[in-house]
């Protein structure tokens, strides 16, 4: 019973890896200049916000995110197990620069895979750290985890923008979108390869879920396409980018 558990749970981890891996490899680049408003891929380059960068607090190392664990390794006879001590995750923002422009990233709730991850042993006490939450450990073996966000590192960022100071199009650009939006949707139905490209499970069938995903990215297509003749007035410095 606990092996097919286990490999329930398996198979559910995959198939959710797969479905994020076909998003990734289906949803076009983005340029933050002229970006429609809504879900969106960004590659840049990390960086940090006002000059003023995070501290890993287990070994000061400057990051724009950090995810440290610490662990002690408790002893009952033959039974050995680590039991967390400390968990703490950074939910400060920080930028990513694409050469056209910068945005704001919000890392709250965000899956992150790290730049640099490292996990270690000490025995004995230990200095405190920046915050003096952790201290001395006596004679006891504890084991740190420490996953960081380095600037100036590549940086690819899936999730939703949002302009502050961005101005809605009128009635004429919101029909465009829309006539964009149907011509990309009816042009994706007849063509085998994009109904593949929505398959995310590739079960041969296209899920309420999955045509969901396609009218959503219809729509920010469209929206990049009509916008197109804005981008004049998205190289204002007066705007703020967010990625969530």
């Amino acid at each position: 019973q606990g092996a097919a558990l286990l490999t329930l749970v398996c198979l559910l981890l995959g198939f959710r890896l797969l479905i994020l891996a076909r998003i990734i490899a289906h949803t076009p680049t983005a340029r933050l200049r002229s970006a429609a408003q809504g879900f969106n891929e960004i590659e840049g380059i990390g960086q940090i916000v006002d000059d003023h960068p995070l501290y890993s607090p287990l070994t000061f190392t400057p990051c724009l995110w950090f995810d440290i664990t610490i662990e002690r390794l408790d002893s009952n006879g033959k039974n050995r197990r680590w039991t967390t001590v400390e968990r703490r995750r950074s939910d400060d923002v920080f930028r990513v620069d694409d050469g056209t422009a910068k945005a704001f990233v919000d890392p709250d709730h965000a899956r992150v895979i790290p730049h640099s991850r490292r996990r270690w042993r000490e025995r004995g006490a230990r200095q405190a750290w920046s915050t003096g939450s952790v201290a001395g450990f006596g004679s006891e073996t504890h084991r740190y985890t420490e996953q960081l966000l380095l600037p100036g590192q590549p940086l690819y960022v899936l999730g939703w923008l949002q302009t502050r100071g961005h101005r809605n199009g009128g009635v004429g650009d919101h029909e465009a979108v829309e006539h964009r939006r149907l011509d990309l949707l009816r042009e994706w139905k007849n063509d085998e390869s994009a109904r593949q490209r929505f398959d995310l499970d590739g079960d041969g069938e296209i899920t309420e879920r999955e045509w969901a995903w396609a009218m959503r990215l219809a729509r920010a297509q469209a929206r990049k396409e009509v916008g197109e003749a804005d981008r004049e007035r998205a190289n204002g410095n007066h705007l703020v980018h967010l990625m969530r």
